[in-house]
Parts: C-alpha cells; sequence; structure tokens
C-alpha cells in the first residue's frame, strides 16, 4: 500500500511539474505576443513602420526562448531589433520541468503496464 501512496504522489508531483511548466511557456508567449502590440504603438521605430507603404519592416516571432525581433532596411543596410523577449533562464526551467514532469509521468506508465503484463503472465 505503502509503494502505491508513493508512486500516486510522485505522478501527482511530476504532472503537477509539466502543468507548472506549460503555464509559464504559454504565459511567456502570451507576454511577447502582448508587448509587442504595445510596441506597435510608442514603440521602436522599425515596429511602428511595420504595415506602412514603402516599409519592408517585418516583425518574426522565435518559440524558444520566446521572443520578437523587428528587422527592416536603413540606408540599405538590413537592421534587426529585438522587440521584447523572455527570460532565458526563466524558460529553460520551465521546458525543463515540462520534460522532466512528461517524461516521470510516461516512464511511470510504461513501467506499470510492464509489472501488470507481468504480473498476469505469472498467473498464468
Amino acid at each position: 500500500m505503502l509503494a502505491s501512496r508513493g508512486r500516486a504522489l510522485l505522478a501527482l508531483v511530476a504532472s503537477g511539474l509539466a502543468i507548472v511548466g506549460f503555464v509559464v511557456l504559454v504565459g511567456g508567449w502570451l507576454r511577447v505576443d502582448v508587448d509587442t502590440m504595445r510596441a506597435s504603438q510608442d514603440g521602436p521605430a522599425c515596429v511602428r513602420a511595420v504595415g506602412q507603404d514603402g516599409s519592408d519592416a517585418t516583425v518574426s516571432y522565435r518559440v524558444f526562448p520566446a521572443r520578437s525581433t523587428c528587422t527592416w532596411s536603413v540606408d540599405g543596410m538590413p537592421q534587426e531589433t529585438v522587440v521584447t523577449q523572455v527570460s532565458v533562464p526563466l524558460a529553460g526551467a520551465a521546458l525543463g520541468g515540462v520534460v522532466l514532469g512528461v517524461g516521470t509521468v510516461v516512464v511511470m506508465a510504461v513501467t506499470a503496464r510492464r509489472r501488470t503484463a507481468r504480473a498476469a503472465a505469472e498467473r498464468g
């Protein structure tokens, strides 16, 4: 009985870690998106130029770590400006939590399935 409680607690902690990590990652992506939209009002000139006639300014996004950059040409030379980004250590910790949590739950499920199959085979 104690072993099953221990496994249940481990599954609870691992799944909680994965959920928290995922929520932090999604929050970072949303923050980057909102901050980039706000920058179109009073941010860098590059972001304000996006969508204007004759402007080659573009905004691009990176998934990990969440980040938006604005690229445009100034006097024929391409320039890139980081509009906003999430803290790299925070994003790394969140991704690590997701991987560790999901990995732990998957390993626990596989070992439980093997244990059940082995017990069924022994019973005959």
